[in-house]
């Protein structure tokens, strides 16, 4: 059973752990506001910091084929489906409730988004998940798939995102780390399902 220190967990978090945590997620307010242009803010932290914009794309497949592939994939969250990070792999729609469970430096944390954006086209698909009051983060995460002109499938991640909690502000270079991998890992994961861009 998994211990639980403030935000941290050491131990697996139990089911029970993070039925509770995903069960409050439908009342739970976004920490995290887009304004009409494109600017941002948060009210879950008392002093400013700026908020990080990260764009990570590559080839994952070649083809319509591979395109409805990968599409199946990213809605059975695939894509997050890494031997340190998780989700509860929810239906994708807006208002589905989300919760990221992952391990870093040895400690799990579990953190509540809501599906705020789906959006779909013949050759394209996305979708969004928000930061709620009880993340860690404040800001929003972006799943898109693209048949480009070229014939190549791609896959990219796309987050905005600042420390939301006085803990995350002080490790957010390890934060900042964890990031990072995250993106390597899901466009690994997804060249790897689709079968490359071969």
């Amino acid at each position: 059973m998994g211990v639980r220190i403030g935000p941290f967990i050491i131990g697996s978090p139990t089911a029970e752990q993070e039925r509770a945590v995903l069960g409050a997620a439908p009342t739970l307010d976004f920490n995290y506001h887009r304004r009409k242009h494109g600017a941002a803010d948060a009210t879950s932290l008392s002093f400013s910091l700026p908020y990080t914009h990260d764009v990570s794309r590559t080839k994952i497949g070649r083809g319509r084929k591979d395109y409805k592939r990968a599409r199946a994939l990213l809605n059975k969250w695939e894509h997050f489906n890494l031997a340190w990070a998780y989700t509860n792999s929810p239906r994708v729609a807006v208002d589905a409730p989300v919760l990221v469970t992952a391990r870093s430096l040895g400690l799990w944390t579990m953190n509540p988004l809501r599906v705020c954006r789906v959006e779909s086209s013949r050759n394209g698909y996305s979708f969004t998940h928000r930061t709620l009051a009880g993340h860690q983060l404040s800001g929003e995460e972006r799943f898109v798939l693209e048949l480009g002109r070229d014939g190549y499938v791609w896959y990219g991640v796309e987050t905005v995102s600042r420390p939301a909690t006085v803990v995350s502000a002080l490790s957010f270079p390890v934060v900042r780390w964890y990031q990072g991998k995250f993106k390597r890992d899901s466009l690994r994961r997804m060249q790897v399902l689709v079968g490359g861009c071969g």
